[in-house]
């Protein structure tokens, strides 16, 4: 399969990030369900395109791996107060990124990110390619 393009992975990040960040500055615009819920699986789907920017010639089984494990990592992180992650929490973006408090239902949430990002990846990746 093809690479994929780093110009549309790049533009297709800043368009989640936004809207990750509209559920929670405006979630009534989104509904219960998706304001607390779609934050935590756009932000799994930031670090999946993320993964699939810095390599794009990778597979879409080997970023899904990549994004899982990640996410599984930050979200166990969060049950640690070690002084270098606090740090890091109060930087600019920081809690964005590494979130502040351990919830067992953000596995699920990450996973219904990263199950879509590789969804619509290999989608894309077979309409491309011309299956």
């Amino acid at each position: 399969m093809r690479r994929r393009p780093r110009v549309v992975l790049a533009v297709v990040i800043a368009a989640t990030i936004a809207v990750g960040l509209a559920t929670r500055r405006f979630p009534g615009a989104f509904g219960p369900f998706l304001a607390e819920h779609a934050g935590d699986a756009l932000w799994a789907v930031v670090v999946w395109l993320c993964y699939a920017c810095v390599a794009p010639a990778w597979s879409t089984g080997v970023v899904t791996l990549l994004a899982a494990v990640s996410a599984a990592l930050v979200e166990c992180s969060q049950l640690s107060d070690a002084g270098w992650l606090v740090w890091l929490r109060n930087l600019p973006g920081g809690r964005l990124v590494l979130g502040d408090g351990f919830v067992a239902l953000d596995f699920v949430r990450y996973a219904a990110g990263i199950g879509l990002a590789a969804a619509v990846d290999l989608l894309v990746r077979r309409r491309a390619a011309g299956d």
